[in-house]
């Protein structure tokens, strides 16, 4: 009875738990989900067909708590589990679930933390590593070293329940593979260098930058000012800078979310510590980008429903209350500049909603009292936000974009952050809203890499650029911190400079992200140990205000800011067949000068050739295909593989080179990204 009386004071729900550390809380919660199952079992609710004898499993050991599993394959034949996780002795029944999102080897083989031992038995795969905990969160269960970061999500959409006991084990169950799909095929690809060839100019990589606090899971936004580059020591900023920064072309800056602070009135933002517009300014400088992408989360809480940057909507949709609101956003725009900032692009509201209704005629709105209070208090995904209907994002729009043209024609201006045209379709079917758009911001957000193939994925764009200026896998996502996401993340990017012709775009949401926070797996080119964090697990080696690689995701971004110059032209290329999962780009450099400040003395017209063997069906295949181009002539390449990884060994891995010849063939293993130079 005293335990269920903890249980009801302190879990909001069973499917609501959150821990990142070993300690009573997590004691207690445990706890409380094996009194869960052994009542609810004792009365019937978990249904007999989920519980599975453990004796059928074959003879296992481990330890709960820090020790690392060891599964017995021998007598899986009679069990049609896909993977399992035991614990150590009395081993008489399990706890199991349906509908678990969990795959095969070349995702679940996960080495961020830990060692993942990876066994293949009958068709089925089974995985253990050396886990800190088991943690069942919000219908997801964790296996975690509990430090934060490391956490290895897997969806559940039924009942799964967390134990800690020698006489339960947890499994999941599947009805076994799938079927095996037919082979790759040997690749044929033409690059069409002519005149016709040309397709769009590449202007290169926008990425977004934490330059404030967030909480982990992007639950609220605390008070401390952990952001970069302000919480790097003096040398980290310039190295970071230097060697993540420099070659990307913009900044996405997060207004009323990583930029907060509040002027006098309330009613613009302002940097929320005296350095901290110092501290972007110099980043600006250091990393040579082109500019800042500013952009809001919330306006001020004077303009606001709530009177908060959490929630709501605008107060009001009068043309006058439009008007000084965004009299203030232009405020906001010249705040920037006059601390040495430089403005490239500007946007209304980041996904202001998911609406896809195309609308030609609106009448004005009134404040939506829904929107006013929903989401107020924090929880995951709360942060800064500001919800528009469609018709109410056109009448703001309407009226800020024309204000930002007129400050500063130069400038341009994207909608709808979110879904693009569609979601923006009465600016698009307005023509005088129509002519302020420069271009149509998309989110792919915890989507594979078909999501973004072939002509389907394109919508007409009534003559603007059309590009995606936000991608990340969530937590629970399968692409996290395995081979696949990061070949995954390629093809994506990939998708839409082929099907879309975007100039631009976002590869992977964040330069940098803390290792406290859960989404940091999925959203970081590196990480970042934040002042005072003095839990070294899973990171012992990095120093706090010091970062390291995140080597899931940089393989995916570092070649097109490092080796891929600004302004360089995107080629067409004729493949044998257009394969969803095995893609390639060309492009070509543009004239000496044009490149950036990476590239400033790159020659013109050489070629460049990137193509990936994404294993999204996992059938382990290799890729084999000859590369050529139009015209005949005489090329020689060097060439490059990357991987994602634990420790980056399979970063920047020389192939060798090709010397002069009229085409070349190259294999790629199974999620693997190539990159092929002309020299």
């Amino acid at each position: 009875l005293v335990l269920l009386l903890l249980c009801a004071l302190h879990l909001p729900g069973f499917f609501h738990l959150q821990v990142h550390r070993i300690d009573a809380i997590m004691m207690l919660q445990l706890a409380c989900s094996l009194l869960f199952v052994t009542i609810t079992n004792a009365a019937g609710i978990i249904p007999k067909s989920v519980i599975a004898p453990c004796s059928q499993l074959g003879k296992q050991s481990s330890m709960l708590f820090g020790g690392l599993y060891h599964i017995d394959t021998s007598k899986l034949s009679s069990c049609s589990l896909q993977a399992v996780i035991s614990s150590p002795n009395n081993l008489n029944e399990c706890v199991s679930t349906d509908d678990l999102d969990v795959h095969s080897a070349s995702w679940c083989a996960k080495q961020h933390i830990g060692t993942w031992d990876v066994l293949q038995a009958k068709g089925y795969y089974v995985f253990s590593t050396k886990a800190g905990c088991i943690v069942n969160n919000k219908g997801a269960v964790s296996i975690s070293n509990c430090g934060g970061v490391g956490d290895q999500w897997m969806y559940n959409n039924s009942m799964l329940v967390s134990v800690q006991n020698p006489s339960q084990c947890l499994a999941w169950r599947n009805d076994g593979p799938g079927p095996t799909p037919g082979p790759i095929g040997t690749g044929n690809f033409i690059i069409d260098t002519s005149a016709g060839g040309r397709r769009q100019v590449f202007e290169g990589v926008e990425v977004e930058l934490q330059a404030d606090s967030i909480g982990s899971h992007n639950s609220g936004m605390p008070n401390n000012a952990y952001g970069c580059p302000h919480d790097l020591t003096p040398a980290e900023r310039t190295r970071f800078a230097v060697e993540v920064l420099r070659g990307t072309r913009y900044i996405r800056l997060a207004l009323g979310l990583y930029l907060r602070g509040l002027g006098p009135d309330n009613k613009t933002i302002v940097g929320r510590w005296p350095t901290q517009m110092q501290e972007l300014k110099e980043l600006q400088d250091q990393s040579g980008i082109d500019g800042f992408a500013p952009e809001y989360w919330s306006p001020p809480p004077y303009w606001k429903s709530t009177k908060s940057y959490y929630s709501g909507t605008l107060a009001s949709f009068n043309q006058s209350f439009l008007d000084e609101f965004c009299d203030s956003r232009v405020q906001d725009m010249q705040y920037l500049v006059d601390n040495g900032l430089v403005v490239k692009w500007w946007g209304l509201q980041n996904e202001p909603n998911f609406d896809r209704d195309n609308i030609t005629n609106c009448t004005r709105p009134t404040v939506n009292k829904t929107l006013t209070e929903s989401n107020v208090n924090g929880g995951a995904n709360s942060y800064a936000k500001c919800a528009y209907s469609q018709c109410a994002y056109y009448y703001a729009f309407k009226t800020c974009a024309a204000k930002i043209r007129a400050w500063n024609s130069s400038v341009r201006i994207h909608a709808n952050s979110a879904n693009g045209q569609v979601g923006a379709s009465p600016v698009a079917n307005d023509p005088s809203t129509l002519a302020l758009v420069d271009g149509w911001t998309w989110h792919t957000v915890g989507s594979g890499s078909s999501a973004t193939f072939g002509n389907d994925s394109v919508q007409y764009n009534y003559g603007k650029i059309d590009f995606t200026n936000e991608m990340e896998y969530q937590p629970g996502s399968k692409y996290n911190g395995c081979t696949l996401g990061t070949v995954s993340n390629v093809n994506i990017f990939l998708n839409t400079l082929t099907f879309k012709n975007s100039p631009l775009g976002v590869i992977m949401l964040h330069a940098i992200k803390p290792i406290t926070n859960l989404e940091s797996l999925g959203y970081g080119w590196t990480w970042w140990r934040p002042t005072n964090y003095t839990n070294m697990t899973g990171f012992p080696s990095l120093q706090q205000n010091h970062f390291s690689y995140n080597n899931w995701t940089w393989p995916s971004v570092a070649p097109f800011i490092k080796t891929v110059p600004w302004n360089s032209i995107r080629l067409n290329v004729m493949e044998d067949q257009q394969r969803m999962y095995q893609r390639v780009v060309a492009f070509v450099t543009p004239q000496t000068g044009l490149g950036g400040p990476l590239h400033e003395h790159t020659p013109s017209n050489k070629l460049i050739v990137v193509v990936t063997n994404e294993d999204y069906q996992e059938t382990m295949q290799n890729f084999t295909t000859t590369i050529s181009w139009t015209g005949g002539g005489i090329k020689s390449f060097s060439g490059y593989s990357y991987q994602g990884s634990t420790d980056g060994h399979a970063f920047n891995v020389s192939l060798g080179s090709v010397q002069a010849v009229s085409n070349f063939t190259t294999t790629l293993p199974p999620n693997t990204v190539q990159w092929w130079y002309e020299s």
